[in-house]
């Protein structure tokens, strides 16, 4: 190990740094100059648990990594876990390796339904600024609809913040208009064009605080047909 230029090998390690945000562990770690590490039967993550013994939201192992911090990540042998569960192989690959919001695509949701069909939501988030970000997703359901959601989140204060979302459907993939039941009263027609908007806000005045939530939807069995909600 070298003091001066703060670079070294040890032997199996867990290392947590919260200044820089980042976990790691190996049975081999060599550090190289700046935050740059060779990891050997490995795990890297950015996530950061209360509880050292909590589930990781998301990490990735695998035979050997290597880490520049603030940039970019390789590793062969890859395994990419979701809370500790391995989810996906990849004989290499390379990652995000920063602690930073980065506007980027994130993991669309897909499923399968007698009466949706399939379908796939894929969010775009773009980082706005240190203190806004918005989330925009394309929706697809290959038996009824095409929509789009956006949901903006902010922060003004350390006591100001809150989010908007604004969702539009198109239903023409279903036809004619359709009918919906609902327990207790009579069928209720489905409009071809549906929206919905679902907000919530925080300020700060003085020792008070003003809190204000919405939610307007355009038609009677909205929330009963949409499950595009993430707020």
């Amino acid at each position: 190990m070298c003091i001066r230029d703060r670079t070294g090998t040890l032997r199996d390690v867990e290392m947590r740094s919260e200044t820089m945000g980042y976990s790691l562990w190996g049975e081999v770690i060599e550090k190289r100059e700046g935050q740059r590490y060779r990891i050997e039967k490995g795990l890297f993550t950015t996530c950061q648990c209360d509880d050292p013994d909590d589930r990781l939201p998301w990490s990735v192992s695998g035979d050997s990594l290597e880490v520049d911090l603030g940039a970019d990540g390789e590793v062969r042998g890859a395994r990419f876990l979701i809370n500790d569960v391995p989810v996906l192989y990849i004989p290499r690959a390379t990652f995000p390796a920063s602690n930073e919001r980065q506007t980027g695509l994130l993991f669309p949701r897909i499923g399968i339904s007698n009466r949706r069909g399939v379908q796939v939501l894929q969010p775009f988030y773009w980082t706005v600024n240190k203190s806004q970000d918005v989330t925009l997703s394309f929706d697809v359901e290959t038996a009824q609809r095409l929509g789009l959601v956006a949901e903006h989140r902010y922060a003004i204060d350390r006591r100001s913040n809150g989010e908007m979302q604004v969702m539009y459907f198109n239903e023409a993939i279903r036809g004619k208009a359709d009918e919906v039941s609902i327990p207790g009263s009579e069928d209720v027609d489905v409009p071809e064009n549906r929206w919905g908007v679902i907000g919530q806000h925080a300020y700060a005045l003085g020792d008070s605080e003003l809190y204000v939530d919405m939610l307007l939807v355009g038609d009677d069995v909205f929330l009963r047909e949409i499950n595009t909600f993430t707020l």
